[in-house]
């Protein structure tokens, strides 16, 4: 493995321990053998498409990774840290396919004007995760998921991961979180992979359309001050 995704790990271990510590659930984190080079070959064909490069080298160290936490009780803390009362991080190679099939659903009946404002962020993209049940095991058609997070395909400066919405017009539709998918786990992971089963609470971990999640920023530091973690 590397030593980014050892670091992912090591981070997501430390969140889930101290969700357990106080009174929460995070179920033991699952990160599946690396997938063959056959394999993800036979999942591109499927798709029609190249995986991204960062996703496909990510898929390559684990074909599939579960990290979850809850706790009821982050109302309690201030505004804006009662609001991550949640964290998930799920992907798998096997359900790239029923994954990408779900946000073409959703960019075809929603947001079909590339020309659009709004709409444009869901066309020449890559969904690698998603929050709701668009994790892949539902069907096509469900959209009571409908939030991505995705890697946009032909940006100028490589392959950055955004974060799409189909809540209304929110402003975190199209956000920047990070460069890439390496980046985007590092980040994500040193603040438990918030807001990742409901795409709330997020936003306050990032600095701007540019910066993406910051890790290192105030929201970040007091939040793992408050949950007692610290990574290494």
């Amino acid at each position: 493995m590397s030593a980014s995704f050892d670091l992912v790990m090591d981070n997501c271990e430390r969140f889930g321990a101290a969700i357990r510590r106080l009174g929460g659930t995070s179920p033991p984190l699952r990160a599946g053998a690396p997938a063959t080079e056959r394999e993800i070959v036979e999942v591109e064909m499927h798709l029609g498409r190249k995986i991204p490069s960062a996703l496909r080298r990510m898929v390559s160290h684990a074909r599939s990774f579960s990290f979850q936490w809850e706790r009821d009780h982050f109302h309690m803390l201030p505004h804006p840290w009662k609001h991550a009362c949640e964290g998930r991080c799920l992907w798998s190679l096997d359900l790239l396919p029923l994954l990408n099939a779900d946000l073409e659903e959703w960019r075809e009946n929603v947001f079909p004007d590339a020309a659009d404002r709004y709409q444009q962020h869901w066309h020449g993209v890559f969904a690698a995760c998603a929050t709701g049940l668009s994790d892949g095991t539902s069907a096509s058609t469900d959209f009571n998921g409908g939030d991505f997070f995705a890697i946009k395909e032909h940006a100028t400066d490589g392959q950055p991961v955004v974060f799409l919405s189909h809540d209304g017009f929110t402003p975190l539709n199209g956000r920047r979180l990070a460069d890439d998918f390496d980046d985007f786990l590092l980040r994500w992971s040193a603040i438990g992979c918030v807001g990742g089963a409901s795409g709330w609470g997020l936003e306050y971990f990032i600095t701007d359309s540019r910066g993406g999640l910051d890790p290192a920023g105030e929201a970040a530091a007091k939040f793992r001050g408050f949950l007692g973690v610290e990574l290494a």
